[in-house]
């Protein structure tokens, strides 16, 4: 009969997990986690493209100020797609397969989903102070200066008057001191405001018609509305989600260093 390699002094000494948290409790915890992450995934990349379809129309309006706007719901989205088609999958093979190499390339991505959240949360609310000034002003001169000439502002104007029932930046009258209203190329009738701001657009000659037949409000107030209520849910759901990445970084970083112990010891075991 062959006798063991192994002393039998040492028969008892193979490593034992604290159950608490070990490996197995560690694996499970993550099973729990990559689950949330993936509804979070959801809700986050659901909130960008939400933002996205809803403001897009007004991209003339605000011009250069809106790249910082886009920035952050194009962040929002590619974390969002980042973390259902990459982070989850690579958690799940991660977990399965005790690989601590998977699980130091998962928290990598954790990190960086951690930035990419940070960095539209911040974007959204540094232009948020910046917002009302200048939404004044971009509106004000798309109405005065461009909306006879220039196509994607009439079309982002129509649309936003349409769609809030508004008419001119602080009310109504603002059409007439444009340059669409004194052109006789771009408003032969001479109406006094465009036909996106009557109440229904069946009504003939309504532009020409009297005050009830109009909207009476400026777009200002619910447009400005509109993009802050945006950026505040940007900004709450990019740097409200941190504490849960953080806490899969230091879960997975954990777990990393558990199975780097545990296979040490497995080896000396078997040494």
């Amino acid at each position: 009969m062959m006798l063991p390699n192994k002393p039998l002094s040492q028969a008892n000494h193979r490593p034992i997990e604290n159950k608490c948290c070990g490996v197995a409790f560690l694996r499970h915890l993550i099973h729990v986690y990559n689950c949330l992450l993936m509804v979070s995934g959801l809700g986050v990349l659901a909130v960008g493209l939400y933002a996205f379809f809803l403001t897009h129309h007004y991209t003339s309006i605000i011009g250069g100020h809106f790249d910082f706007y886009m920035a952050s719901i194009y962040l929002l989205i590619g974390t969002g797609g980042l973390i259902i088609m990459v982070v989850f999958v690579v958690g799940c093979c991660a977990v399965c397969q005790k690989n601590r190499t998977c699980i130091i390339l998962y928290s990598v991505l954790l990190l960086v989903v951690l930035l990419l959240e940070t960095c539209a949360g911040v974007v959204a609310y540094l232009y948020e102070a910046l917002l009302k000034s200048h939404l004044s002003v971009k509106l004000s001169n798309s109405i005065l200066y461009q909306y006879h000439n220039v196509p994607s502002v009439q079309q982002s104007l129509d649309h936003l008057q349409i769609n809030h029932q508004c008419c001119g930046s602080t009310s109504y009258k603002d059409w007439l001191s444009s340059e669409w209203y004194m052109s006789v190329e771009h408003n032969p009738y001479n109406a006094s405001v465009p036909i996106s701001c009557c109440k229904s657009q069946e009504v003939a000659g309504c532009a020409n018609a009297h005050q009830p037949d109009i909207h009476m409000k400026g777009c200002m107030k619910s447009f400005e509305g509109l993009i802050n209520e945006q950026l505040i849910l940007i900004g709450g759901v990019g740097l409200g989600l941190c504490c849960l990445q953080i806490f899969g970084i230091v879960v997975s970083c954990c777990l990393a260093k558990k199975l780097r112990k545990w296979k040490t010891r497995e080896n000396q075991y078997w040494e």
